[in-house]
């Protein structure tokens, strides 16, 4: 015969998703909206478990189950107390008030059928022992129930306790992140100033350097070779110290997630093709043959085209650095089921497996390397990436070369 259950529940809209859920596992059930009916609905029938919220207008929980423990032990059911309070002294106040057990909203179907079954089982073994389960296991207990309430009083003290350790810790590590963040961004702001005030007298810098070059140029002054070099010295100087700057603030801005990213649909044939363009007299300086690999068809991707430029830049730029004079640097794309995949590789010196999980390390650089930058591309390159929904990896070997990958949303 399936147990009877009396579900007492304030909202409706709970009340019916209970009622579905028991009567899903096989039980009959009732409901009633407030104390008052429930134990009304007490007196007309018999239950075998009273399913009751705590908090109700009128007659709550507490109340209603005092009530069912004063009718014969006999023709009581058992009653199961729910609760949205977190504190355990609404467990010491259930228990004060007779109920068998207790569960905390939200919970799952299975925790509640569980519970309930819980409640419903017989209290004693044969032999009179009483018999509780708890994570699984079922333990005998001698009959005291003074003895067993002072334990659990004890254990619900030590739990309070460490609640009260665990919220002051909490609480610690908010005001220490919200420091954090107070910092981070105070840095930002000081780099952002920074960069903007430099990068005016350095383009002032770089105009002037220019102009006298070309004035020297014009002039054509006898033993002026020297001065222009040493002006050429500064322009790359110049333009060395705007990248660093340049880096500096696009990986502010990813750490903070302030990239701002304007798509649209990019040709990796045009990419590829300017990328090329770009590096190639570079290349034939070091002699290293900079070609491509594309595969036939639609290669469109959405990203910003600026921004998907400077990581292809960053990834070939990389690339030659490291490539010996007479080494090859390959640029590919292919399409595969739901993106395009971009991939550079080259025949340099490769990197160590050791280092291989830094590569993407702010200002990190391989020992044998440093010196050749700043530290700042790779890092730049995966924020990017990421910022497209992307992802990126790198595949190595020492003294046979290194492929760096990139795959996009199609």
């Amino acid at each position: 015969m399936p147990h009877r259950i009396l579900v007492v529940e304030d909202s409706r809209t709970q009340a019916a998703q209970i009622a579905e859920l028991l009567a899903g596992a096989g039980y009959l059930v009732s409901v009633c909206h407030d104390g008052d009916a429930a134990l009304a609905a007490c007196e007309r029938s018999r239950f075998d478990a009273v399913l009751c919220d705590i908090v109700m207008p009128g007659t709550d929980g507490y109340a209603v189950c005092r009530r069912i423990r004063e009718k014969p032990p006999q023709s009581q059911p058992a009653v199961v107390l729910m609760t949205a309070l977190a504190d355990p002294a609404d467990v010491v106040r259930a228990l004060a008030a007779g109920a068998d057990n207790f569960i905390t909203k939200p919970f799952s179907a299975e925790q509640l059928t569980a519970r309930l079954a819980r409640a419903l089982a017989p209290r004693r073994d044969p032999d009179g022992a009483r018999t509780v389960t708890f994570l699984g296991n079922t333990y005998a207990l001698a009959d005291a129930p003074h003895r067993t309430l002072d334990l659990l009083l004890s254990s619900l003290e030590a739990m309070a306790e460490r609640n009260r350790d665990l919220e002051e810790s909490r609480a610690a590590a908010e005001r220490a992140l919200d420091q954090a963040r107070h910092a981070v961004a105070a840095r930002d702001e000081v780099l952002a100033v920074v960069s903007h005030d430099l990068r005016s007298p350095l383009n002032t810098v770089s105009m002037a350097a220019q102009l006298a070059a070309s004035d020297l140029a014009r002039a054509a002054c006898p033993g002026a070779e020297p001065a222009q070099r040493r002006l050429a010295t500064i322009s790359r100087s110049v333009d060395r110290m705007a990248r660093l700057l340049r880096d500096l603030l696009d990986v502010t801005r990813i750490e903070s997630d302030a990239i701002v990213l304007e798509p649209e649909d990019v040709s990796l044939h045009t990419l590829f093709e300017d990328a090329v363009q770009a590096h190639r007299p570079l290349a034939e300086v070091r002699n290293i043959t900079l070609s491509t690999e594309l595969d036939d068809g639609d290669l469109t991707v959405r990203a910003d085209p600026e921004r998907l430029a400077q990581v292809l830049a960053n990834l070939v730029g990389n690339a030659l650095k490291f490539t010996h004079e007479g080494g090859r640097v390959t640029l590919q794309a292919w399409r595969e089921p739901g993106q395009i995949h971009l991939a550079v590789r080259d025949t340099g010196s490769g990197i160590a497996p050791d280092e291989v999980p830094r590569v993407f390390d702010r200002f990190w650089q391989a020992r044998r390397t440093a010196r050749l930058g700043t530290g700042l591309g790779l890092p730049i390159v995966k924020g990017l990436v990421e910022a497209h929904a992307g992802r990126v990896w790198v595949e190595s070997a020492l003294c046979v070369g290194t492929t760096m990958h990139v795959t996009l949303p199609a």
